[in-house]
């Protein structure tokens, strides 16, 4: 560990743009840095205060190429790390979503979830990641922010403006959109019977709201972590949830089984999305490309 290492540590995913930027815990790890595309470092929680020399500073080092990603990850109980690798033909999808500073990414494979940990203010590196992970897993393309369709500050309700934000933001950084749905958050009774509807008075159930938005090569879904809520504490945590729209992760839908007026939404390998039922945008999430672009 260099002095550089130390003063330069604290909570955040930094890039890695080199040997020179990788821990010295994967440093035996054979990397071919011609064909790297982005490349991030994620701490582990060590107050800044607690850091000695020798410790190993970083729980995960992320390595993208036109092959796939490489996730390497340090044992929490024993020397060493974990290599796990993915390609990118066998993606479902991938999501970011951040609860204040508790910042989560996932890479839905067919084999299952690869999660990693990060602190939430560093969700736009994070992003910087997706995006590369994007282009090569799902052919992801980009267009002039102008062409993509507008939606109106508060098309998703007052409550949930940070989505609306979330998704200009995409426009901003030249996703590729074709189509958009907002869907404002709402109740959902319980299905019937006399303990459903005591439960309704007392906690009533709160579906979050959402933003579709759909472009040639990929679907987005900017939604709260949570979907369902039944507290009266404010929601501020924010999700990004990428599916690729080649056939590989086809949408279902079917009636929720417990809440009246809500469908269950979900791909292969993928939590469920919580929607009002005969919404629009179920329509952009089940539509093949065809019936988007013409």
């Amino acid at each position: 560990m260099t002095t550089q290492e130390i003063d330069q540590f604290g909570p955040w995913v930094l890039p890695v743009r080199g040997p020179q930027d990788v821990p010295p815990l994967y440093r035996d790890e054979a990397v071919d840095w011609d064909t790297v595309r982005f490349a991030i470092k994620v701490p582990g929680p060590v107050p800044r205060r607690d850091v000695t020399p020798g410790m190993d500073l970083y729980d995960a080092l992320l390595l993208a190429d036109p092959a796939g990603l490489t996730v390497l990850r340090r044992r929490p109980t024993a020397p060493g790390y974990d290599r796990s690798f993915v390609r990118h033909a066998d993606v479902l999808a991938l999501e970011s979503s951040t609860d204040l500073l508790d910042g989560r990414l996932a890479v839905h494979t067919r084999s299952g979830p690869l999660e990693v940990a990060y602190n939430g203010s560093q969700a736009d590196v994070v992003e910087e990641l997706l995006a590369v992970l994007r282009h090569h897993a799902f052919g992801a393309g980009s267009t002039l922010p102008a062409l993509a369709p507008v939606l109106a500050r508060d098309a998703a309700g007052e409550e949930d403006l940070a989505l609306v934000a979330a998704y200009r933001d995409l426009v901003a950084a030249g996703v590729a959109v074709d189509a958009v749905a907002a869907v404002p958050r709402g109740r959902h009774a319980r299905r019937a019977g006399t303990v459903a509807a005591l439960a309704d008075a007392v906690r009533p159930v709160t579906r979050q709201g959402a933003v579709v938005a759909v472009g040639p090569a990929e679907t987005h879904v900017l939604h709260r972590r949570l979907w369902l809520t039944t507290g009266r504490a404010p929601v501020h945590s924010l999700a990004h949830l990428v599916l690729p729209r080649d056939g590989r992760a086809p949408v279902e839908v079917a009636p929720h089984p417990r809440l009246a007026g809500a469908v269950l939404a979900w791909a292969p390998g993928t939590p469920p999305l919580v929607l009002p039922e005969g919404h629009p945008a179920l329509a952009l999430l089940t539509a093949g490309r065809e019936a988007v672009t013409d």
